[in-house]
C-alpha cells in the first residue's frame, strides 16, 4: 500500500520556564522561544497540527515519534515537500 503526506516546516512559539532569580523589571526582556519543527503531517485540523517525525516501513500506517502543536502557538506552516509517497514494505 501507498500513502501520501507532506513535508512541512512549523514555526510555532512554545511555553517557556526560565529557572534562577530575576529582577521583576528584566523578566519583560524575556520572551517566548520560537521553535521550527519538520516531519511529515499526518493530522491538521482547527486544534492542532500533527507532525510525525519518522515513518516505519516495514509495518503499514506506524509513526516513529510525533508531536502535536496548538493551532494557536503556530505561526505558520510552510510545505517543503508537496505529497511525499511512502510505500509500505510488507515483513
Amino acid at each position: 500500500m501507498e500513502s501520501k503526506y507532506n513535508i512541512v516546516e512549523v514555526e510555532w512559539e512554545d511555553i517557556t520556564f526560565y529557572s534562577g532569580n530575576y529582577y521583576i523589571n528584566d523578566v519583560e526582556n524575556y520572551g517566548l522561544k520560537r521553535i521550527k519543527t519538520i516531519g511529515y503531517l499526518i493530522e491538521d485540523n482547527k486544534k492542532y497540527a500533527t507532525l510525525c517525525m519518522g515513518l516505519e516501513t516495514t509495518e503499514e500506517n506506524k509513526c516513529v515519534d510525533f508531536i502535536k502543536i496548538p493551532k494557536k502557538n503556530i505561526i505558520k506552516i510552510k510545505i517543503i515537500y508537496k505529497g511525499v509517497k511512502v510505500k509500505w514494505n510488507k515483513k
